[in-house]
């Protein structure tokens, strides 16, 4: 069995220890965080939704995404001034706002999303 230590548990990471798992790899990974919340949010859009589509996740981290939809600006009063929804995930980079603040598909900081 060939082993190796990934550095880091962030995306890069992380999606680098299963993709070495999976040719057959012994892997240990190496994070910092020791407190919860791990991290912050991550975003998934544009080739990462394919991505974690062939890695079998999609669904899973789907039903794990921190739920916000959009924002609204209100006045003094309370009044919607305007609002922007979050940018659809699976659309194609046409349909996304560059540089929106939102995604659909935006991960949960937590050490038990994927397991």
């Amino acid at each position: 069995m060939r082993r190796i230590l990934v550095s880091g548990g962030g995306p890069a990471g992380s999606a680098t220890a299963f993709w070495l798992a999976k040719a057959g790899f012994d892997v240990t990974v190496l994070e910092q965080s020791t407190a919860a919340p791990y991290g912050q949010g991550i975003d998934v859009q544009n080739s990462a939704v394919e991505v974690v589509r062939r890695m079998g996740l999609l669904d899973v981290i789907k039903a794990n995404t921190t739920g916000e939809t959009g924002f609204a600006l209100v006045d003094d009063d309370g009044n919607e001034i305007g609002s922007m929804s979050a940018n659809p995930a699976e659309d194609g980079s046409e349909n996304a706002v560059i540089g929106a603040p939102t995604q659909e598909i935006e991960v949960k900081p937590s050490s038990d999303v994927l397991g």
